[in-house]
């Protein structure tokens, strides 16, 4: 009899650590994704947004491999700004690059848990920056924003439209950049100061809180929802503001 328990005991044992087991494995997917693992990021967190983002932009990568060393300085530059705190950069998107991207789990992925229009169309806006990284958009690369946008729920021509009007401020950054500066007439000092909001008596640490504020406000990237030429606006502000700054840095 007591030979029985035992062995009953062992295999309750055994088969309680075979559960275990098993309700482990997608927490170990989880914590460890791979390129054609999308389908198991269950949980909708800044990790594994971050995973999203990181495939996408391998896949739109090898639509045109050219240019590449800029566009992952872009994507250092972005993932550090919304994805602070991560280390993991570099590996995920090695593994985006090294690994063949199953785009139709990410899509699934992303209407799945992306609950919002506005998250969709910020990854969507990243794609297109990241594409515009060396100049312009190639055929291959327009071609991948299209369907991938169209797979997570927006319109041709909305697509088309984001394209244009991102290519619509290029322009007007390397214009401005040949532009001779604004602050040239005899009070450039007060219209700097009247742009940021200062007086005469500000501080250099005021001067910077007022800008950092300020491009908080008026950064485009804030106005994810606002129309084309709300965006514009807020671009030429954003600038005026960057150029007030820079002018009066050097000043106060």
């Amino acid at each position: 009899m007591a030979v029985v328990v035992v062995i009953m005991v062992l295999l309750v044992f055994f088969l309680t650590g075979q559960h275990k087991k098993k309700d482990q494995e997608p927490l170990e997917r989880e914590s460890e994704p791979t390129i054609n693992q999308v389908s198991y990021l269950t949980l909708y967190n800044t990790r594994n947004i971050m995973v999203v983002y990181a495939y996408m932009a391998g896949w739109i990568m090898k639509q045109n491999i050219r240019d590449s060393r800029e566009k992952m300085k872009f994507i250092r530059l972005y993932f550090n700004r919304y994805f602070k705190g991560d280390n993991n950069i570099s590996q995920e998107m090695t593994a985006a690059l090294r690994n063949e991207t199953n785009v139709h789990s990410i899509v699934s992925w992303v209407n799945r848990k992306m609950k919002t229009a506005s998250e969709k169309q910020q990854l969507v806006e990243f794609l297109i920056a990241l594409s515009m990284e060396d100049g312009a958009i190639t055929q291959p690369e327009f071609d991948a924003l299209i369907w991938f946008g169209k797979g997570i729920g927006f319109s041709e021509p909305e697509l088309e439209q984001w394209i244009q009007t991102k290519k619509d401020q290029q322009y007007r950054q390397q214009q401005s950049q040949q532009a001779p500066p604004v602050y040239k007439t005899a009070n450039r000092k007060q219209e700097a100061l009247k742009t940021l909001g200062a007086n005469e008596a500000v501080s250099p640490a005021e001067l910077k809180k007022l800008y950092r504020k300020l491009v908080k406000i008026h950064h485009p990237d804030a106005l994810l929802n606002a129309t084309a030429t709300e965006k514009e606006k807020a671009e030429e502000r954003f600038i005026q503001i960057q150029e007030a700054y820079e002018y009066l840095v050097n000043e106060v």
